[in-house]
């Protein structure tokens, strides 16, 4: 017998595996191994690769985001597949965005809830530190969540969105779509929280009557 934590229990409990179960995960493993080495010998002039899916970190996957994902990733998987039927090297790379503000706020719960104190008590690199703490504990349960429902990614290859090479990239976007006259600094109303005092944009505010 062989005690594994299951990774993506909220509560913490330990899951016991029997060993008919890890012959069972022993055997995947082995056929991926066999289906990888497969594709690695085939032309790279035949490579396929898809746009990278993009998941927030803060908490699960609620049934609403799976009905929207199941729509997009289906398409995806669909053209995945049918490349993969023709002999084609595919990579479909799965991501995790930083979901900053919303991270933010589910924080900023746990330290009022657990330590009554609030992200100014604590200083800005004090609370980056937590932030970083909450998402190393709990942003892999999405994909765990994915493997799940059958995602057929390539794992080896996770990209979050604060990766060094990410926040290069982006950066670098953003100068050149500036130099360009793409994207432009200039006054305007904004949408203003003065809870999190911070501009939020259109997109995440909901306009009531």
């Amino acid at each position: 017998m062989s005690e594994v934590n299951s990774g993506d229990a909220p509560t913490g409990e330990v899951k016991v595996k029997s060993e008919k179960e890890l012959k069972k995960e022993a055997a995947k493993a082995a056929k991926l191994a066999k289906f990888q080495a497969k594709q690695a010998k085939q032309k790279a002039e035949s490579a396929t690769t898809t746009e990278v899916s993009v998941y927030t970190c803060p908490g699960y996957l609620q049934v609403s985001d799976m009905l929207v994902l199941s729509d997009v990733c289906r398409c995806q998987f669909c053209c995945i597949v049918r490349h993969r039927m023709n002999g084609k090297v595919t990579l479909f790379v799965p991501g995790c965005d930083h979901a900053g503000i919303a991270t933010q706020v589910v924080v900023e719960k746990k330290l009022a809830r657990e330590e009554n104190k609030t992200r100014h008590d604590l200083g800005r690199d004090e609370f980056v530190r937590r932030v970083w703490d909450w998402k190393n504990q709990k942003g892999d349960r999405i994909y765990h969540q994915l493997r799940k429902v059958g995602g057929s990614y390539d794992w080896d290859r996770t990209t979050f969105t604060m990766d060094e090479k990410s926040v290069k990239a982006v950066n670098e976007a953003f100068i050149r779509m500036h130099e360009k006259g793409v994207i432009y600094r200039a006054n305007r109303l904004v949408n203003w929280s003065c809870t999190l005092n911070s501009a939020i944009s259109d997109i995440e505010v909901y306009h009531t009557v």
